[in-house]
C-alpha cells in the first residue's frame, strides 16, 4: 500500500480517491510518498470514510 502525506502537516493519506491527494503526488516537492505507513501522523478522516464505504459495498 502506498502513503501520501505533505511535509508540513500531521496526516497521511492512502485512499486514492482522497480529494485531499493532488494528481499528480509523486512529483510534487511539498508531499512525501512511502510503502510504509507512517508512525508519526495521524490517519486522514476522509480515506478513513472511505475505506469504510467500500468495505460496506463488498459482497459476502
Amino acid at each position: 500500500m502506498t502513503y501520501f502525506w505533505k511535509k508540513d502537516e500531521g496526516i497521511y493519506h492512502w485512499h486514492l480517491e482522497c480529494t485531499a491527494i493532488p494528481i499528480h503526488v509523486r512529483g510534487n516537492p511539498e508531499w512525501e510518498v512511502s510503502e510504509m505507513r507512517p508512525t508519526d501522523r495521524d490517519i486522514c478522516l476522509q480515506c478513513r470514510e472511505k475505506d469504510l464505504a467500500t468495505r460496506l459495498k463488498k459482497p459476502l
